[in-house]
């Protein structure tokens, strides 16, 4: 780790960037949650959003009411650059769902808490954004099967963080995942997408999932932007987490009940 922040300060030193700002017409906002075990890195994810070519209108870290007396120095001396907020404990939904009510009018950018982002990470969403119509923007996306019988495939079954020329375009077959960060332009989500009672009851730990039910049903559809993302993990970060609870049992869950209640359509393969 003392060798990858070493490399963090001399990229700052030696490589020096001038950011400039988007041109999208509604404020553009990184939105972002945390909790108590990754707390002791989050500091240098802020900083490598603090280090984007573009600046975006703000950067937002919703932090659970609970915890707000956890944060360490190292975050709160950020406060002047970046605006920490509390919100109710809504677990991965903190990422987005604060920042859709606070910011009902602008492009929510989300990402996760324990990566290193490149500096021209937010650029690409947003050039992408410029290029294509009724998207949603992402650097990292998964793409899900049928099966013979006509059944989604389970997760695990799933292609992962697909590369091909397919993802690139406007699929209907691919979710976007939040950990390489994704753009949801304004207006891109349903109404119900800030529906606490609905999302905990149908999918309280797919937030992935959820979102991309919601952006289908305003016509949205995910877009692969940029090179394979590498994500740097910081050390520990990903012994904890919901992913590993997710990938095997919750989804599968959440995709049944997401389509029980929206019906089959939300998850059918189409030609847009």
């Amino acid at each position: 780790m003392g060798k990858l922040l070493t490399l963090f300060e001399d990229q700052k030193r030696t490589s020096p960037i001038t950011p400039k700002h988007h041109d999208l017409g509604s404020k553009l906002i990184i939105s972002m949650t945390s909790y108590g075990p990754r707390f002791k890195w989050l500091h240098l994810t802020i900083k490598s959003l603090l280090e984007q070519t573009i600046i975006p209108d703000a950067i937002v870290l919703w932090i659970a009411e609970e915890e707000m007396g956890s944060l360490p120095n190292s975050v709160r001396e950020l406060s002047d650059k970046i605006t920490i907020a509390p919100t109710r404990n809504l677990y991965s939904y903190k990422k987005i769902v604060p920042a859709l009510r606070a910011y009902p009018h602008a492009h929510i950018v989300i990402c996760d808490d324990d990566i290193y982002y490149p500096r021209h990470w937010l650029e690409e969403l947003v050039r992408s954004f410029a290029i294509f119509g009724k998207a949603i923007l992402a650097h990292s996306v998964h793409r899900f099967h049928y099966l013979p019988n006509g059944q989604m495939a389970p997760y695990y079954d799933w292609s992962f963080d697909v590369q091909d020329n397919r993802s690139r375009t406007r699929s209907s077959d691919t979710i976007a995942v939040g950990v390489g960060g994704v753009l949801y332009p304004c207006g891109s989500l349903h109404s119900d997408v800030t529906d606490e009672s609905l999302f905990t009851e149908l999918c309280p730990r797919g937030d992935d999932l959820w979102l991309y039910v919601m952006a289908r049903l305003n016509g949205f559809f995910p877009i692969k932007v940029g090179n394979r993302l590498h994500p740097i993990f910081w050390p520990d970060t990903q012994s904890v987490g919901m992913f590993r609870e997710n990938m095997y049992k919750n989804d599968d869950v959440a995709i049944s009940k997401l389509a029980s209640h929206y019906g089959k359509e939300v998850f059918l393969t189409e030609a847009i």
